[in-house]
């Protein structure tokens, strides 16, 4: 059988000590895409993240993993240097993944 490839891996993030995981962003193939470089904010077990810039959408796509068991500071603090770099008001953002916290359990609103 006959397979097209109509996306493209632009950016992406695997690990290196634990294995089995990391995040990525495919883009189709006709859309012309850039990596953002992230990769200074990854911290295994913490926050994994990748980004693409679209600037013919105006766009940025950000794919975003958080560990259940990773340490909720790091996440937010490297998240939040993440935002300040890629937000600059000409651009839309938008931010996709799983965050693996439980907004209703009082320890994880800290």
């Amino acid at each position: 059988m006959l397979t097209l490839r109509i996306f493209m891996r632009a950016a992406f993030f695997c690990r290196g000590r634990k294995g089995r995981g990391g995040v990525a962003v495919y883009v189709k193939k006709n859309i012309i895409s850039k990596e953002v470089r992230v990769s200074d904010l990854n911290s295994e077990g913490d926050i994994e993240v990748c980004a693409v810039r679209c600037d013919e959408m105006g766009v940025i796509v950000v794919c975003v993993y958080r560990p259940p068991s990773g340490n909720h500071k790091i996440f937010f603090f490297n998240l939040e240097k993440l935002l300040g770099r890629i937000c600059n008001g000409d651009t839309t953002v938008f931010i996709c993944g799983d965050f693996n916290i439980n907004l209703l359990e009082k320890h994880n609103r800290q």
